[in-house]
C-alpha cells in the first residue's frame, strides 16, 4: 500500500474500484460489463464475486489454531507453506445472517493478497472464475447502504439463474485491515 497525501493508505484496489465505478450510463438502473475477472464462491445460499487480482490462491485448510482474544471474525490461523495466515469469516466481516456451518475437518479458504496483507477468507464452496465481460453488472440501488458491494452480476446457464454479489475490493481491504487492530469485544 502507498501512503496518500492525506496520511491514509491507498492500494491498487482503490484505483481498480474507482475504475469499475466509472461506467457508461447513469442512475441506479445503469448496467455495465464487469471490468475484470471474478473469483466466485458461495457462503450459505449466496454467491459472491471477488476481483481475481486480489486472489492469490484457493486452499483447503485442514488444521487451524485458535487465537485467544481475537475478534469474532478471526477464526484462527493456518499454516500456508510455513507462513501463518489469519483465517477470517467473510460472513462475520460483512455482518451477513448465515446459518452456522456444520463442523468439518477441512474448510476452503480464498487467500487474499494485497501489499502486506495476507488473509484466508472462509468460503463454503468455490463456483468458478468468471472472465472479464461475462454478464452485466447492476450497481446497488443504495450505494451508501451497500458500500461493501459494487453491484450484482446476473448469470444464466442451462435454465439456472445465479446472482453474484460483487464485492467492493476497497471496502473489503478496509475491513480486513481494521481487523489487525481489534481485540475480542471490540466492534
Amino acid at each position: 500500500m502507498n501512503e496518500d497525501s492525506n496520511g491514509g493508505f491507498s492500494s491498487r484496489a482503490d484505483s481498480r474500484a474507482s475504475a469499475q465505478r466509472s461506467h457508461t450510463g447513469s442512475g441506479p438502473s445503469a448496467r455495465r460489463e464487469t471490468a475484470s475477472s471474478l473469483c466466485s464462491f458461495w457462503i450459505g445460499e449466496r454467491c459472491f464475486g471477488l476481483d481475481t487480482r486480489l486472489v492469490g490462491e484457493v486452499v483447503t485448510v485442514e488444521e487451524r489454531i485458535q487465537i485467544p482474544l481475537a475478534p469474532p471474525a478471526v477464526r484462527g490461523i493456518f499454516n500456508l507453506r510455513g507462513e501463518p495466515v489469519p483465517l477470517v469469516s467473510l460472513a462475520a466481516v460483512l455482518k451477513l445472517a448465515v446459518p452456522e456451518r456444520k463442523a468439518s475437518r477441512t474448510m476452503t479458504a480464498i487467500v487474499v493478497r494485497a501489499a502486506d496483507l495476507v488473509v484466508g477468507l472462509i468460503a463454503d464452496r468455490m463456483e468458478a472464475v468468471l472472465p472479464e465481460g461475462r454478464g452485466r453488472l447492476t450497481p446497488s440501488a443504495n450505494a451508501e447502504e451497500d458500500a461493501d458491494f459494487l453491484g450484482f452480476l446476473e448469470l444464466s446457464s442451462d435454465s439456472v439463474q445465479t446472482v453474484v454479489s460483487v464485492l467492493n475490493p476497497e471496502a473489503l481491504l478496509g475491513h480486513l485491515a481494521a481487523l489487525r487492530y481489534l481485540k475480542a469485544g471490540d466492534g
